[in-house]
């Protein structure tokens, strides 16, 4: 049984197959592209809340595990941070490129000229 949606369970598939940068920057951008970051952390904290606070948890009866689940949370979170910021800059970059073409394309409609790619 599978909880992701068809068109997440293909992107797993094609990231385990393929294991390449393209299915994996996929990933990325889906992913930040329904759930921001805010959301990330509020969503870990409360399944570490959950986890240290559950009294079934063997996790949460000793004050190491305890510690363990809090490093944890706070390395995923510093992980999210990262994994945002370069795909930030990935976005910044795509974006300016496609303004760069769509200038290029300006500029050689004023001038007449034809933009020919060999």
């Amino acid at each position: 049984m599978h909880s992701l949606p068809e068109h997440l369970e293909r992107m797993k598939q094609a990231l385990l197959h393929k294991k390449d940068k393209k299915a994996a920057w996929t990933v990325i951008n889906e992913y930040f592209h329904f759930i921001g970051i805010e959301s990330i952390k509020e969503e870990l904290w409360i399944l570490t809340k959950g986890a240290i606070t559950n009294d079934l948890m063997n996790q949460s009866k000793k004050g190491a595990d305890r510690h363990n689940l809090i490093f944890g949370y706070e390395f995923l979170l510093l992980f999210f941070d990262a994994v945002k910021v370069l795909h930030d800059k990935r976005e910044h970059k795509q974006k300016e490129r496609v303004a760069e073409r769509k200038s290029a394309v300006a500029g050689n409609e004023k001038t007449g000229k034809a933009n020919i790619h060999l």
